[in-house]
């Protein structure tokens, strides 16, 4: 990985689902690098914290969270979907039932295994 041009590590960092991200932020010895990082780590933040203020139990841990296959946000007062959703690219299952939702972010699109949505009683 440190023998490949800074360049071709960022192509590549682009790409990576957000899990495998956690385990580099502590490899990246160059700071652009560590910034790549952390500005996507950084969109899917809102998105870990609108379950801590859902009906979760226990709020996983950063790298726990990006390698969910599914996601409950039922009952989460979600306004907005945020773009974040994009970086959890495992994601096989997201209720979003009953929020305030009138749009989604295009970002949704990049979730290529999502196989299950749930919609119902939002703003759409």
């Amino acid at each position: 990985w440190l023998q490949l041009p800074v360049e071709l590590r960022e192509l590549v960092m682009d790409h990576l689902p957000l899990d495998d991200l956690f385990s580099l932020q502590d490899v990246a010895p160059e700071p652009s690098l560590r910034e790549r990082i952390g500005r996507r780590t950084a969109r899917a933040r809102p998105l870990w914290h609108s379950m801590a203020s859902g009906d979760q139990k226990e709020t996983p841990r950063p790298r726990e969270f990006a390698a969910r296959t599914d996601l409950d946000l039922f009952l989460a007062n979600l306004d907005v979907l945020p773009a974040g959703i994009g970086e959890m690219r495992n994601l096989h299952s997201l209720d979003l039932r009953c929020n305030h939702l009138a749009t989604l972010p295009a970002e949704l699109a990049l979730c290529s295994r999502l196989q299950r949505l749930y919609l119902v009683k939002n703003k759409l």
